[in-house]
Protein backbone atom coordinates (compact mmCIF):
# COMPACT_ATOMS: atom_id res chain seq x y z
CA UNK A 1 0.00 0.00 0.00
CA UNK A 2 2.98 2.29 0.46
CA UNK A 3 3.46 5.05 2.96
CA UNK A 4 3.43 4.45 6.68
CA UNK A 5 2.00 0.99 7.42
CA UNK A 6 1.10 2.02 10.97
CA UNK A 7 -1.48 4.49 9.63
CA UNK A 8 -2.37 2.63 6.43
CA UNK A 9 -3.76 -0.52 8.06
CA UNK A 10 -6.31 1.21 10.37
CA UNK A 11 -7.40 3.45 7.50
CA UNK A 12 -7.93 0.44 5.24
CA UNK A 13 -9.84 -1.38 7.99
CA UNK A 14 -12.08 1.64 8.56
CA UNK A 15 -12.73 1.99 4.83
CA UNK A 16 -13.71 -1.67 4.45
CA UNK A 17 -15.92 -1.52 7.55
CA UNK A 18 -17.68 1.62 6.29
CA UNK A 19 -18.24 0.00 2.89
CA UNK A 20 -19.77 -3.07 4.53
CA UNK A 21 -22.08 -0.96 6.70
CA UNK A 22 -23.22 1.08 3.69
CA UNK A 23 -23.81 -2.07 1.63
CA UNK A 24 -25.87 -3.80 4.33
CA UNK A 25 -27.86 -0.63 5.01
CA UNK A 26 -28.50 -0.15 1.27
CA UNK A 27 -29.86 -3.68 0.90
CA UNK A 28 -32.03 -3.33 4.01
CA UNK A 29 -33.39 0.12 3.11
CA UNK A 30 -37.12 -0.06 2.41
CA UNK A 31 -37.51 3.25 0.56
CA UNK A 32 -35.88 4.36 -2.71
CA UNK A 33 -34.91 7.83 -1.48
CA UNK A 34 -32.97 6.22 1.38
CA UNK A 35 -31.21 3.95 -1.11
CA UNK A 36 -30.45 6.93 -3.34
CA UNK A 37 -28.98 8.83 -0.39
CA UNK A 38 -26.83 5.87 0.63
CA UNK A 39 -25.71 5.41 -2.96
CA UNK A 40 -24.62 9.03 -3.21
CA UNK A 41 -22.75 8.82 0.10
CA UNK A 42 -21.05 5.56 -0.86
CA UNK A 43 -20.17 6.62 -4.39
CA UNK A 44 -18.82 10.00 -3.41
CA UNK A 45 -16.89 8.43 -0.53
CA UNK A 46 -15.35 5.92 -2.95
CA UNK A 47 -14.39 8.68 -5.38
CA UNK A 48 -12.97 10.82 -2.56
CA UNK A 49 -11.00 7.85 -1.20
CA UNK A 50 -9.46 7.23 -4.62
CA UNK A 51 -8.48 10.88 -4.89
CA UNK A 52 -7.02 10.96 -1.37
CA UNK A 53 -5.00 7.79 -1.90
CA UNK A 54 -3.77 9.16 -5.22
CA UNK A 55 -2.68 12.36 -3.56
CA UNK A 56 -1.02 10.49 -0.69
CA UNK A 57 0.91 8.02 -2.85
CA UNK A 58 1.76 10.60 -5.55
CA UNK A 59 1.94 8.31 -8.59
CA UNK A 60 3.96 9.48 -11.56
CA UNK A 61 0.78 9.82 -13.67
CA UNK A 62 -2.37 10.34 -11.55
CA UNK A 63 -4.67 10.72 -14.58
CA UNK A 64 -5.99 7.14 -14.41
CA UNK A 65 -7.06 7.54 -10.80
CA UNK A 66 -8.70 10.89 -11.50
CA UNK A 67 -10.65 9.37 -14.39
CA UNK A 68 -11.72 6.39 -12.28
CA UNK A 69 -12.96 8.68 -9.49
CA UNK A 70 -14.81 10.81 -12.05
CA UNK A 71 -16.52 7.80 -13.60
CA UNK A 72 -17.58 6.48 -10.17
CA UNK A 73 -19.07 9.87 -9.27
CA UNK A 74 -20.93 10.06 -12.59
CA UNK A 75 -22.37 6.54 -12.32
CA UNK A 76 -23.37 7.25 -8.73
CA UNK A 77 -25.21 10.43 -9.63
CA UNK A 78 -27.00 8.75 -12.54
CA UNK A 79 -28.14 5.83 -10.43
CA UNK A 80 -29.34 8.08 -7.62
CA UNK A 81 -31.43 10.11 -10.08
CA UNK A 82 -32.96 6.87 -11.37
CA UNK A 83 -33.75 5.66 -7.84
CA UNK A 84 -35.48 8.90 -6.87
CA UNK A 85 -38.06 8.03 -9.50
CA UNK A 86 -37.89 10.71 -12.13
CA UNK A 87 -40.61 10.18 -14.75
CA UNK A 88 -38.08 10.36 -17.56
CA UNK A 89 -35.00 8.18 -17.59
CA UNK A 90 -33.15 10.74 -19.70
CA UNK A 91 -32.07 12.72 -16.64
CA UNK A 92 -30.39 9.64 -15.23
CA UNK A 93 -28.83 8.73 -18.56
CA UNK A 94 -26.81 11.93 -18.98
CA UNK A 95 -24.26 11.26 -16.19
CA UNK A 96 -24.26 7.54 -16.98
CA UNK A 97 -23.39 8.17 -20.63
CA UNK A 98 -20.67 10.60 -19.60
CA UNK A 99 -19.21 7.95 -17.30
CA UNK A 100 -18.41 5.48 -20.09
CA UNK A 101 -15.75 7.59 -21.84
CA UNK A 102 -14.18 8.32 -18.45
CA UNK A 103 -14.12 4.59 -17.61
CA UNK A 104 -12.62 3.71 -20.99
CA UNK A 105 -9.97 6.39 -20.62
CA UNK A 106 -9.18 5.20 -17.09
CA UNK A 107 -8.71 1.64 -18.32
CA UNK A 108 -6.40 2.80 -21.08
CA UNK A 109 -4.48 5.05 -18.68
CA UNK A 110 -4.04 2.22 -16.15
CA UNK A 111 -2.57 0.00 -18.87
CA UNK A 112 0.20 2.47 -19.69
Amino acid sequence: MGGNDATARPALTATVAAALVLTITYVAAPVDWVRASLLVVGGLAAAATILLVTRRTRPRDPLASWLLATSIALVTSGQSVALVGQPSASYADIPRFLAYPAMAAAILAFQR
